[in-house]
C-alpha cells in the first residue's frame, strides 16, 4: 500500500503484507486504532469545512480573487475538500463480505480497497502545490512571460496537470491488487521482493522526490528574488516596486508556508514506506511513530485553509468582512425585533425623500 496507507489504521485492525500472496496480519492494539479513528475524522471532517469556506470566500468575491495564483488555490481548496471526504469515506466503508469473486467485488479490491481512489487525491493535492509553485516562480522572476503564458484556455489545461500526475502513477495498486478466492478478501502483492524495491523507490521519487524538488527550487529562487528586490527598493526603483507588490509578496510567503507544511506532513510517511517496500522496516505499521506520522498526513488535508486565514491578508480581511457583516446583520435584525416586542411601530415603506429622487 502507498503512503496514504497511514489511513489503515483507523479502519482494520488487521493489516496483510504485501510481500506475499498469503496473509501475514500484523496488529494493533485497539487503544491506539481508536485514538488515531479518532483524529483522522476530527481532522478529515475539518478539512471539509476548512476547505469549502476558502472556496465559499474566493468564489464570493471572485473579482478579488480572480489572479492565476487566487484560481489554483481554489482549485487545490477543492482537492483537499474531495480529499478529505473520500478519507473519511473510507473510515466506514471498508468492508468485503466472505462472498465469492465477480465483476464488482474484484473492481472494489482494485478501486476502492486499494486506495486507489484516495492515494490518487493526495498525489494530485501534492502536484497541484508544484504547479502553485511554478506559477508563483514564473510570477516572481519572469513577469512578462507570465503574463504570455497564464492565459484564461492555457490555465484550464494547467489544471489537468495535477490529476494526470496523481491518477495516473497511482493506477498500480490497481494492478497489484485483487480478490483473494481462498481468504475471500481483498489482498494486494508485488511479483517480488526486487520488484517491490523498485516500485518503493519509483513511488518515493514520484510522490516525494519530484515534486518537493520543484518546490525547493521555485521557492527558493522567489525567496532570492524578493531578497534582491528589497534591496532595490532601498535604492528607490520604482520600477522594481511595481513589478512585485506588497499583496504578491504576501501571498507567495503564504504558499512558502503551505510548501513547508506539506513536507513536514508527508516526508516521514512516505520514508516509512520506502523503507518498508525496501524491506528495511517490515513491520513499520505497527510502529508507534509510523502511527504519529500517519496522524500528520491528515493534518496536511486541513491545514491549508488556517494558513490562508493567519497568513494570507487579502483573504483574511474578506472572511472577516464576511464574518462580520452577518454579525451586524443579525444584531439589526435581533435590533429590530425587540423593538418590534416593545410596541414601537416600524414602517415598511421608503421615506418621502427616497421615492421623490430627493439627496
Amino acid at each position: 500500500m502507498e503512503a496514504s496507507t497511514a489511513a489503515n489504521l483507523g479502519e482494520v485492525t488487521e493489516t496483510v503484507s504485501v510481500t506475499s500472496d498469503k496473509a501475514s496480519p500484523t496488529t494493533a492494539s485497539p487503544d491506539s486504532l481508536n485514538v488515531a479513528l479518532f483524529f483522522f475524522i476530527a481532522l478529515s471532517s475539518l478539512g471539509m469545512l476548512g476547505n469549502a469556506l476558502v472556496c465559499f470566500v474566493m468564489l464570493h468575491h471572485r473579482k478579488v480573487f480572480n489572479s492565476t495564483t487566487n484560481q489554483l488555490i481554489i482549485h487545490q481548496s477543492i482537492i483537499d475538500f474531495f480529499g478529505s471526504i473520500i478519507f473519511l469515506t473510507r473510515r466506514f466503508a471498508l468492508a468485503v463480505p466472505p462472498v465469492p469473486a465477480n465483476f464488482l467485488v474484484r473492481l472494489y479490491c482494485r478501486t476502492w480497497w486499494s486506495e486507489w481512489v484516495q492515494y490518487s487525491m493526495f498525489v494530485t493535492s501534492t502536484y497541484n502545490l508544484a504547479v502553485i509553485s511554478t506559477e508563483r516562480y514564473l510570477a516572481t522572476c519572469y513577469p512578462v512571460k507570465h503574463r504570455n503564458m497564464f492565459s484564461a484556455r492555457r490555465l484550464k489545461t494547467l489544471l489537468l496537470l495535477p490529476w494526470i500526475a496523481g491518477w495516473l502513477p497511482a493506477s498500480h495498486v490497481v494492478i497489484l491488487s485483487y480478490y483473494d478466492n481462498k481468504a475471500m478478501d481483498c489482498n494486494i502483492s508485488w511479483p517480488s521482493l526486487e520488484v517491490q524495491a523498485v516500485g518503493g523507490v519509483l513511488i518515493f521519487l514520484q510522490e516525494m522526490v519530484i515534486p518537493l524538488l520543484i518546490m525547493v527550487f521555485t521557492y527558493s529562487r522567489i525567496i532570492w528574488s524578493l531578497h534582491q528586490r528589497s534591496r532595490t527598493r532601498g535604492e528607490n526603483n520604482a520600477a522594481a516596486r511595481e513589478m512585485f507588490s506588497k499583496a504578491n509578496r504576501n501571498v507567495t510567503i503564504t504558499l512558502i508556508v503551505v510548501a513547508m507544511f506539506f513536507a513536514i506532513c508527508w516526508l516521514p510517511a512516505d520514508i516509512y514506506y520506502l523503507l518498508y517496500n525496501l524491506n528495511l522496516h517490515p513491520n513499520f505499521i505497527s510502529d508507534p511513530v509510523y502511527e504519529f506520522t500517519s496522524v500528520i498526513v491528515v493534518l496536511n488535508l486541513c491545514i491549508n485553509p488556517f494558513i490562508y486565514a493567519f497568513a494570507y491578508e487579502r483573504f483574511r480581511k474578506k472572511l472577516l468582512q464576511m464574518l462580520c457583516c452577518h454579525h451586524m446583520g443579525a444584531n439589526r435584525i435581533t435590533g429590530l425585533e425587540n423593538r418590534t416586542d416593545e410596541g414601537t411601530h416600524i414602517s415598511t415603506n421608503p421615506p418621502v425623500s427616497m421615492v421623490s429622487g430627493a439627496p
